[in-house]
């Protein structure tokens, strides 16, 4: 999917770099790694979205930075534009992953269209620095995870999604689905790996 958004349909990278068509980076290996499935997980499901949560680097000293990095974080089902339910799982995920694992906050580096979207959702966003021309305008954000926990539940009652039916919203989200359609559930990597395994 990141190949596909990022190398294919708006060459933020070039292809060529990726030659087994997989969009990697020095980040992948101690990020932490979600996806979203619509649909079932054998036969018909899609991936709809993914992301990355960057913590601070390997070796950063104890008391250092207490903020995860949304990264690669990619909304693409046609079926759900605008106030999208794959955006609302995604960042709901972040949220909770960040709370459950101590993080005080999640920063990323957005497009304006992005933050206006994320801004009407009433997520409390906090102008991290000044914007920068990287792939196009970006801005980069601050948002605190305890404080958006609100604005996220807000969200999803917008949206008209129940509420999650197990603690670990993003291991999967909805298991069984509480939708017939579209399903969709949050995972982290590592789950569905383990799903696959058996």
């Amino acid at each position: 999917m990141r190949y596909q958004v990022y190398c294919v349909d708006n060459a933020f990278e070039p292809q060529e770099a990726y030659p087994g068509g997989l969009e990697t980076d020095e980040h992948d290996t101690y990020a932490e790694h979600f996806l979203v499935r619509a649909g079932s997980y054998h036969g018909r499901g899609r991936w709809v979205g993914t992301m990355r949560l960057i913590p601070p680097s390997p070796g950063t000293p104890e008391g250092g930075p207490t903020s995860l990095e949304v990264s690669r974080l990619i909304a693409c089902d046609p079926r759900h534009r605008g106030t999208s339910r794959v955006l609302y799982y995604l960042c709901q995920a972040a949220q909770v992953y960040a709370v459950d694992h101590g993080y005080a906050s999640l920063s990323f580096l957005v497009r304006p269209a992005l933050a206006r979207i994320l801004g009407r959702q009433g997520l409390p966003l906090e102008q991290a620095g000044d914007p920068c021309d990287h792939r196009g305008l970006r801005i980069p954000y601050r948002v605190d995870a305890a404080s958006a926990a609100t604005a996220l539940r807000d969200w999803r009652k917008r949206l008209g999604i129940p509420a999650a039916i197990q603690e670990a919203h993003y291991t999967p989200m909805y298991w069984p689905p509480a939708e017939p359609d579209p399903t969709l559930s949050v995972m982290t990597a590592q789950a569905f790996q383990q799903l696959q395994n058996g």
